[in-house]
């Protein structure tokens, strides 16, 4: 938004000196400086200080000084011709008519839409953090209930409860994967507990 701004100062500075530079009267520039209202101002300045043209807001004496070729901002009350925080343009003089172009517009209306975005901002952002840590707590709180589901599962399995099964959930992700691998493990403690009761029967038979 600043950039926008700057780019407008900056050609409204470069068409004024390009009226200079036509070799038009200087005097004449008054009429198409800009501004009857103080939402903006223009002057042209010579080398030793001289305002040699001015829009019709501004008095015939320099408002501001320096920062050749640079944008500024200036706060409120910094200028005599508002109260309102501006954006200011100074143009660097050249070789040929060592004339500096000042061009400034008000920013009061930027401000305001930062204020009101900073504000929107700070009331915004801890009501977005609670929507979103509730979000990821209900997400992963969905996500992990199979796992609790299967550790629960095989809490309750027991030497004599191996025939049993850890719930497989229908999704084919890494949660299903692991209780596929669960319930053949399982698989094969029973398998293996029935030929160990198989052995001790036939032994104690024998002996």
């Amino acid at each position: 938004m600043f950039d926008n701004v700057d780019a407008t100062l900056e050609l409204r500075a470069e068409d004024i000196e390009a009226y200079i530079d036509e070799g038009d009267d200087i005097d004449e520039l008054d009429a198409i400086a800009i501004a009857e209202d103080d939402e903006a101002f223009v002057q042209v300045i010579e080398a030793d200080g001289t305002v040699v043209a001015a829009s019709e807001n501004v008095a015939r004496e320099q408002i501001i000084d320096g920062r050749a070729g640079s944008f500024f901002s200036v706060g409120p009350n910094e200028l005599p011709i508002s109260s309102e925080p501006f954006r200011v343009y100074i143009t660097a003089p050249d070789d040929e008519s060592e004339l500096t172009i000042i061009v400034g517009q008000t920013i009061d209306e930027l401000n305001d839409v930062l204020n009101t975005f900073k504000t929107a901002a700070l009331v915004g952002s801890p009501i977005l953090l609670l929507l979103v840590a509730a979000t990821v707590w209900g997400v992963v709180g969905r996500t992990l209930r199979p796992v609790e589901a299967i550790r629960a599962k095989v809490a309750e399995i027991g030497g004599t409860g191996l025939h049993r099964r850890v719930p497989e959930p229908a999704s084919r992700d890494e949660i299903g994967k692991l209780a596929v691998t669960m319930n053949a493990m399982l698989d094969r403690l029973e398998s293996s507990s029935a030929r160990q009761q198989r052995f001790v029967s036939d032994a104690s038979h024998e002996l």
